[in-house]
């Protein structure tokens, strides 16, 4: 049994954190650009180093620095191994640190985004701090691809997931060996295919000028990081966190019932109504008069409606505060980078013993091999949507249209009161069970 999971892990691991690095990302970090060229009075960033940003965006994800990828900004930690059906924490980071795919336990995006050690131990070093003496010393391609690995740090945040400490694995083969857990993470599979799908049509920048926004002056990256992850963090749920004590927010109880027409059906949804959008959706079951609650692919576009603003607006403070703080160190640059590179040399010894175990394990560059097959075929997809975009102009483009949201349909009062008891009941019993514990 331990050969076969050995064998099979790396689809375990294969999508276990992250948007696709191959077009979300790319595409997140270009429309954040593109919104701080729109809007800064300051310098403004090349074609060249918008390019540079994408790469690094990009490269964020190579194994195994997407451990680092969590924050939970109610108690400052990163991913802890929690919510991996029976597995606990201990047998989670046991099974990948055997396979040789995680030399140290993970730590939180914000440390990770500071922690020359730690990344220089690993692998590259990719801080805020090295991206900044890197732009002091002239280095722009280093700069801005650096920033680039940090702005795909800020847009994980926008996963709720990756806010509420519950890591959904792409786990394929292994959902028999592990039946308990959950496959995937439908937010950022959709999210996935509607990046491809828009690829080059999304104008999120552009939409959001339009509607007179601004950037966010963020003073610090941990700001910036913090103040996006507390917005995803409190507003939505994660699959395996609907109901959770551990977070407070939101509450079921506190949700709206509306309705969203999809077709001729009017189908209800629970609001969350301090930002107006749909996050869960209700299934009762008559039979033992329960009612569960999912997330599906209506509400899925909606959470990316509402977070994909607030991530241009804290994207492009940082890029304003990178390259204010970059100008600053200009007169000391040669002091920090010698700084920065003795740092590095202390973790020589730990990077040639995480490079015996790491670096050499066969899992790691099958893992790696994946990565690149999963590369090669979405910029194949890519290719054939955008020659076939030319060849059938609009008429291939799908209807980028949210489907409308009605006030409570009198048909379908019973349904609603049938809900609003069952959110009630099962209020009343976390409750009780939260004394109990």
């Amino acid at each position: 049994m331990v050969g076969i999971i050995l064998l099979f892990l790396p689809f375990f691991i294969f999508n276990l954190f992250s948007y696709s690095p191959y077009n979300t990302h790319q595409v997140l970090t270009e429309e954040i650009a593109n919104f701080y060229n729109l809007t800064t009075e300051g310098r403004k960033l090349s074609l060249q180093e918008i390019e540079w940003m994408k790469k690094g965006a990009e490269k964020e994800d190579y194994p195994p620095r997407w451990v680092h990828h969590f924050y939970n900004p109610l108690t400052g930690e990163g991913w802890t191994g929690k919510r991996l059906g029976k597995l606990t924490k201990e047998d989670a980071f046991q099974k990948l640190k055997d396979a040789g795919l995680l030399p140290e336990e993970p730590v939180s995006s914000i440390d990770w985004a500071h922690n020359i050690e730690k990344q220089t131990s690993w692998d590259e070093d990719h801080t805020w701090e090295y991206g900044i003496t890197a732009y002091a010393m002239g280095n722009y391609e280093k700069a801005f691809t650096t920033l680039g690995h940090i702005l795909h740090l800020l847009e994980d945040l926008t996963v709720p997931e990756h806010t509420r400490d519950d890591a959904h694995p792409d786990i394929g083969i292994l959902k028999i060996i592990f039946p308990s857990l959950s496959d995937g993470s439908l937010y950022e599979e959709w999210a996935k295919e509607y990046t491809l799908e828009n690829y080059n049509n999304l104008n999120l920048a552009k939409n959001l000028l339009l509607k007179n926004e601004k950037p966010y002056k963020v003073d610090s990256l941990k700001e910036a990081f913090h103040n996006l992850a507390s917005f995803t963090n409190k507003n939505f749920f994660s699959p395996d966190t609907i109901n959770d004590p551990e977070f407070p927010e939101p509450r079921i109880e506190d949700l709206e019932i509306r309705h969203i027409k999809i077709e001729n059906d009017y189908i209800p949804y629970l609001f969350n109504t301090k930002i107006g959008v749909p996050v869960l959706k209700p299934k009762i079951d008559n039979k033992n008069n329960t009612t569960t609650y999912i997330i599906d692919k209506i509400v899925t576009r909606y959470i990316w409606e509402a977070v994909t603003p607030e991530l241009l607006k804290y994207g492009a403070g940082l890029i304003e505060l990178f390259i204010k703080e970059g100008e600053s160190l200009k007169p000391d640059a040669d002091i920090e980078a010698l700084y920065i590179y003795k740092r590095s040399l202390t973790q020589i010894g730990r990077k040639i013993a995480i490079w015996n175990i790491h670096q050499t394990s066969p899992l790691t560059q099958i893992t790696r091999m994946f990565n690149n097959f999963d590369k090669l075929a979405y910029q194949s997809r890519l290719l054939y949507q955008n020659t076939i975009g030319k060849i059938l102009g609009n008429k291939n483009q799908k209807s980028d249209q949210l489907p409308e949201i009605l006030d409570k349909i009198p048909e379908v009062a019973s349904f609603n009161e049938k809900i609003s008891q069952n959110i009630t009941e099962n209020s009343l019993n976390l409750i009780q069970n939260s004394q109990n514990i």
